[in-house]
Order: structure tokens, then C-alpha cells, then sequence
């Protein structure tokens, strides 16, 4: 029997895990085999329905419609193919910004059907545009929060693949909403704003979760931007949304316990990308609260240095991926607000590790939401929230050489890949 735990919300998104309840052996075998034996999956959230996708992108069959829709935010799957999915994260279209309600669902049938499980101690905001859950690569140590931009909520982790949580970092009126598990679950990190206080602060715990401290490198007038961490984890890398003082700060470490800082640009987003040996970090610019740019700030020696790239185009960047080696890059844009609108924004593409950039002229102005890069950089699929401008999923299998376009004309959201 498998076991399905989902933090759901309406039109955007969830949060979704699957977890083993096979006992013994017979567990372990289970795990084995899905490790092993997966198959190359794609999950992406069109006009509120969820689509899986089994041969690369080129063919989508429709989810049953009690399976929840998926966001941008932390999006990943654990080696044993135990999902994580987030919700509720606002969606920026021309008509405005869609909101669901938070709640927890139990599956125990793979997702089929799914039930309220009111008993865990998990209380999101009643109607709110974020939701957000990270977890260890084998998916037994998660943190999640259901505080939003706008709302006050509980944060939780397990450490028992979802099962016997616990709740941490509650009765604080904050809202925490940047974070970052690492591969081994003993790391978690988190961020947020006091809803009435406007204190920002970060914390963190080195013991999977049980106890938590002040992040001190960030401080208490600066709230946390996002976080990465290399595949062979080499390299942590923490950045701060702004500095209360001027330009933000990055945070590298390779031990979470000594951190080399360097001042790069105003503002940045929640999303940023790193290779697999950390030797390369790409983090966009601007965020969607504050004035266009032009740049990337990019970094080819771990963190050491940093560069800012100029693509010729002022715009609100939203995210960005690259390939597991770092040589292939894309950076997406559109949203922000500018003059009471959300404004439309190009992506751009390096094929060679970020020395030179160059407009995707395939993909038109719009307002992308998400994006996905296998790890050899052959694969690459971004998703357009405005219908008006295109919409719908984009895909490469050249290495962004050429472009398909699919679910021309419906909202897209989060886009969700595991190769």
C-alpha cells in the first residue's frame, strides 16, 4: 500500500508525497526498485488540471482531477520516488492573481482519491497565494510552511517520510516563505517577515529540524532571498532577497558553519541554480517587487567572485536552471508590477557556461512562471501563465536550439521533471 500526504490549494498547486508503508524487507525492496526502475516523468499544472508526461514531453495524458495541481516553488522528487510539490503560490496573469485555500489531503490509493487529514497540526492561512515544502533526496526529513506573503502560518517537519510531525517556529506572527532542506535532511534553513513587527529573520537548524537558531550571517533588517546547494555538496549558497542597508548579499559555505559574503546586486528572487560540483551559481537580479534590470549575477569559481551579465533587456526576472556540468543556462522573466500591471518578459539562454547570453526568440514577451532543465541540458521546458501571450508549456530537446509549443492558449504553472 502506498501513502500519499499533499498540502492542496485550489487552482495553483500542492504539496504531495508519497511514502512507503510496506514493512521490513519488503520495503526496502519496494524503494530498490524505484529507484532503480523510474521512469522519466514530467508533471505540469495547465488551466488547473495536472498533466504527466512519460515519453520526454511529447504526449501529456490528464491526471484524475482529485490529483492536485503543482506550482513553481521547491519542486523535486527523492530518489525513492517519494514527491514534493508546493502550493498556492500566486500566479501572475492578465487577469490578475488567482489565490486557493490551503489544506493537508491523504491518498492511500497513488493519488486516485484524496481525503482531508485534519489530525496533523498544520494551520495555512484560510485563502492564500503561497505554500511552500522542502525535503532530504530520500524524503524522510521535510520542513514545510503554509505562511504565505500575506498570511500568518505554521511551519512543520518529520522525520519519518512525513508521519509524526511536529511543529516548530508557530506563534511567532511570521511568515516564512524562502527555505532550503539539503540532501541529508540534517540541514534546514528557512525565512520570513513578521506580519506585525516587520522583523525579518532566518533560521536554522543542524539537527534535522528539532532545534532552531538565528542564521546570524543575514541580518534581522534583511530578509532571505532563497537558497542552493551543489549536487555533491561542495558548496551551500544563501542570498539575501535585500540588504536593509543597499545592494544584497551572497553566503557561500562548504560546511554550513564558515560563510564567505560578497555584495552583488539590489534585489533577487527565490530561484536561483547551481552545477553539480558548485563550481557555477546563477542568480537573477531583480526580483518581482522592485524596478526591471538587465543583469544575472553570475559566479564560475564557486562563489568566490561574481559577475553581473547584461542581456540588453530590462525586465522582472523569475527564475532560472542550468545543466548538472553548468554549461547550459536560462533565465526567465515577466510579472512585477509597473504601474498597478504586471508586465510581460523574455528569457534568455548561455550555452557555454554564462560567458555570452542571448534572447530565446522562439519563446514571445510573456509572463513565464516556471521553468525545468534535465541534468545534461538537452531537455528544457518553460511554462507561460498569460493565455493572451501563448500560454502553455514550451519544450526543447536540443539544447534549446529549437522550440515545441504545447497547450498554446491555457494558463500554465509549475512544471515538474525528474532526469
Amino acid at each position: 500500500m502506498s501513502r500519499i500526504i499533499i498540502q492542496d490549494g485550489g487552482i495553483k498547486g500542492s504539496n504531495r508525497m508519497k511514502i512507503m508503508n510496506d514493512s521490513g524487507n519488503n520495503q526496502n525492496a519496494r524503494r530498490l526498485k524505484l529507484m532503480i526502475g523510474s521512469n522519466q516523468k514530467i508533471i505540469v499544472s495547465v488551466a488547473g488540471k495536472t498533466y504527466e508526461s512519460e515519453d520526454l514531453g511529447i504526449t501529456y495524458t490528464e491526471l484524475p482531477a482529485t490529483f492536485p495541481t503543482i506550482t513553481a516553488y521547491n519542486l523535486n522528487i527523492s530518489t525513492n520516488n517519494i514527491f514534493y510539490a508546493v502550493t498556492n503560490a500566486s500566479i501572475y496573469n492578465d487577469s490578475g492573481t488567482i489565490r486557493g485555500t490551503v489544506y493537508l489531503a491523504l491518498s492511500e490509493d497513488s493519488g486516485n482519491t484524496w481525503t482531508r487529514d485534519v489530525s496533523l497540526p498544520f494551520t495555512p492561512g484560510s485563502t492564500s497565494p503561497g505554500s511552500f515544502m522542502w525535503g532530504s533526496q530520500d524524503g524522510k526529513y521535510l520542513m514545510a510552511s503554509s505562511c504565505t506573503y500575506y498570511i500568518d502560518g505554521t511551519v512543520i517537519t518529520s522525520r519519518n517520510f512525513g508521519q509524526d510531525v511536529s511543529v516548530n517556529l508557530s506563534g511567532a506572527s511570521m511568515r516564512y516563505t524562502a527555505g532550503y532542506v539539503d540532501k541529508s535532511g540534517k540541514n534546514m534553513i528557512i525565512g520570513g517577515t513578521g506580519s506585525e513587527t516587520g522583523i525579518m529573520q532566518t533560521k536554522y537548524s543542524s539537527d534535522y529540524g528539532i532545534t532552531w537558531n538565528n542564521f546570524t550571517q543575514i541580518p534581522s533588517g534583511s530578509p532571505m532571498g532563497g537558497a542552493v546547494v551543489s549536487g555533491d555538496g561542495s558548496r551551500i549558497v544563501v542570498w539575501e532577497q535585500y540588504h536593509s542597508s543597499g545592494n544584497a548579499v551572497v553566503y557561500v559555505s562548504t560546511d554550513w558553519t564558515t560563510w564567505n559574503s560578497t555584495t552583488v546586486s539590489q534585489r533577487m528572487p527565490a530561484v536561483g541554480a547551481i552545477s553539480y560540483d558548485g563550481k557555477y551559481i546563477l542568480i537573477p537580479s531583480s526580483d518581482r517587487s522592485n524596478a526591471p534590470q538587465p543583469y544575472l549575477n553570475l559566479s564560475t569559481n564557486y562563489g568566490s567572485t561574481w559577475t553581473l551579465k547584461d542581456v540588453g533587456y530590462s525586465q522582472f526576472w523569475g527564475g532560472c536552471a542550468m545543466s548538472a556540468d553548468g554549461k547550459y543556462m536560462i533565465a526567465y522573466g515577466g510579472g512585477g508590477s509597473s504601474g498597478g500591471g504586471y508586465v510581460v518578459g523574455y528569457c534568455y539562454k548561455s550555452i557555454n557556461y554564462g560567458a555570452t547570453w542571448s534572447r530565446i526568440t522562439e519563446l514571445p514577451a510573456s509572463i513565464y512562471y516556471d521553468v525545468a532543465m534535465s541534468k545534461s541540458g538537452k531537455y528544457v521546458f518553460v511554462t507561460d501563465s498569460s493565455a493572451s501571450h501563448g500560454g502553455g508549456v514550451y519544450r526543447s530537446d536540443d539544447y534549446m536550439n529549437s522550440w515545441t509549443h504545447y497547450f498554446d492558449g491555457s494558463t500554465a504553472a509549475g512544471i515538474f521533471i525528474n532526469f
